[in-house]
């Protein structure tokens, strides 16, 4: 029994050690792993191509791997890379001094996955009932602003100019006086006066603008504090509130603008959904003539499909839809008899009316 129970003790110091070994060499000597190094000196801007890197074995770390740049990501990429830092010839290529979307090492640099010179990264205060709150980083989202829901904002304001005077600008000209005493003024082309259209386009608010396929770079959760038994705090991650998302440099002015005076409203797109223009935008005209549109086509029985009009940019396809499906009648113009002519030819006037005399 006691030799059984060496034999046994013997067989497991046995396995300890074999795995221990194994468990020290791999520690030691980490597995073979490639990565991409840089056959050249790289410079800022320059854009990765198959003769400036090379592929390399070398004994690293999988953790040590995730700040270089490894052959999937290259290939995934199809070399669209930039450099935005330097890196001298022979050395590893740093995830940290390339610019591509979907750079890993956005995560904690969010400007590394901006790869259009005219985006930016704008943070989006949302709740669980403005965003979805399943929203994740890489989605493409509609960003929705409605503007004019404050009381101080109610009313209508014209889209159009507004007419230029003389007075307005004939200070914006540079007057000099030649050498024989002329006037030699000079137009300003920067400050002329604009054109003034014909006619003034009302749009009252409330109003709506959608900004379409923003990319979602982050998710912002509230952090909440719990007590434990023994007194010791933890987080949680609480509910969402806030998006980072990638937004053309022109629309964060609009975009802010709705945060502080109105609402803003995301919607996740289908990963399958295609570019598409963005929206002629929403006023209060636009969902009159939407209705009375479509109010139309069921009083008349029409078969002309209602998507020939949607509700944004209504007001401005409503009239020219009106006038080709259902014209008004023209009145024609009724002539005036003319007074018969005399026989000579000539045109009877009236003689004015005898004025009766005073006695009589």
């Amino acid at each position: 029994m006691k030799k059984t129970i060496a034999i046994l003790v013997g067989v497991a110091i046995f396995i300890f050690a074999i795995v221990g070994m194994f468990v020290v060499s791999r520690i030691i000597n980490p597995p073979s792993q490639e990565v991409v190094i840089a056959v050249s000196d790289l410079t800022e801007g320059q854009m990765l191509s198959a003769d400036v890197v090379q592929v390399v074995s070398v004994n690293m770390k999988s953790a040590q791997l995730t700040h270089y740049l490894t052959p999937s990501i290259l290939e995934s990429r199809g070399y669209i890379v930039q450099v935005i830092d330097y890196v001298p010839e022979g050395n590893f290529i740093p995830l940290s001094a390339l610019l591509f979307s979907d750079n890993p090492e956005a995560e904690s640099q969010t400007s590394l996955g901006l790869d259009a010179p005219n985006l930016v990264a704008m943070v989006i205060p949302v709740t669980s009932l403005t965003c979805p709150p399943d929203v994740k980083p890489g989605d493409r989202v509609d960003i929705t602003m409605d503007i004019g829901s404050a009381s101080f904002m109610t009313g209508t304001f014209s889209s159009e100019p507004t007419s230029v005077s003389n007075s307005s600008y004939s200070s914006s000209r540079s007057n000099t006086t030649s050498e024989n005493g002329s006037d030699a003024s000079i137009d300003n082309p920067i400050l002329s006066p604009l054109p003034t259209s014909t006619s003034e386009a009302l749009l009252s608010l409330p109003v709506t603008k959608t900004i379409t396929r923003a990319e979602v770079l982050k998710i912002i959760y509230e952090v909440q504090l719990s007590g434990t038994v023994t007194g010791d705090e933890s987080t949680e991650t609480g509910e969402i509130i806030g998006i980072v998302v990638a937004v053309q440099a022109e629309a964060q002015e609009a975009i802010s603008f709705a945060i502080h005076n109105g609402e803003v409203r995301v919607a996740i797109l289908s990963p399958g959904a295609e570019d598409k223009l963005a929206t002629a935008g929403m006023s209060w005209e636009d969902i009159v003539d939407y209705f009375k549109w479509n109010r139309q086509l069921w009083l008349a029985g029409s078969e002309i499909m209602e998507s020939e009009i949607d509700a944004p940019g209504a007001a401005v396809l409503y009239p020219t839809l009106m006038a080709t499906y259902y014209p008004s009648p023209t009145m024609m113009p009724t002539a005036t008899p003319e007074p018969e002519a005399i026989e000579d030819g000539t045109q009877p006037t009236l003689d004015p009316s005898p004025t009766p005399d005073a006695g009589g």
